[in-house]
């Protein structure tokens, strides 16, 4: 995906979730079944001088929507997107820039979700996203989304 078309999305999620855009999040690459999202340590910064937990979690969360909602928008099947579970667990301090990186599940995996939201006007579907800083991973997030088609809001 072009620079173009990732400054799009990046605005996309600037406009629509706002803390986004307070958090400074960049959407760095989007292609095949994979997203990156990146975060400044800057303003995400604790009192330790390392990454703050929430923004850490945030991340991973945001990485999971994003991936669902623009491949679902690219696919036809623009829908509302919420978490319904999120756990993360910290492994490393985040004394940098972090990234977040969220990969679709496996094919069929991910045609079942498609589907049953075709099917039902619904699904829910598990994603992880991986938080780390250059090759060294400091955090591991887990959410169930819930997607909903806008045509059965």
């Amino acid at each position: 995906m072009d620079d173009i078309q990732l400054k799009v999305m990046q605005t996309y999620l600037h406009e629509h979730i706002p803390i986004t855009a307070h958090f400074g999040i960049e959407v760095v690459s989007f292609q095949n079944s994979e997203i990156r999202l990146r975060a400044p340590l800057a303003a995400n910064i604790n009192h330790r001088d390392t990454a703050f937990g929430g923004s850490i979690s945030s991340i991973g969360i945001m990485a999971g929507w994003s991936i669902i909602h623009f491949t679902l928008t690219r696919l036809g099947l623009a829908s509302r997107i919420v978490i319904q579970h999120s756990s993360t667990s910290y492994t490393a301090p985040g004394d940098a820039d972090f990234d977040a990186v969220a990969t679709l599940p496996d094919a069929q995996q991910w045609e079942r979700f498609c589907a049953m939201i075709k099917r039902k006007g619904r699904a829910r579907i598990t994603l992880p996203s991986t938080i780390i800083i250059g090759d060294r991973v400091i955090a591991k997030h887990e959410g169930v989304f819930v997607a909903i088609l806008n045509d059965r809001l």
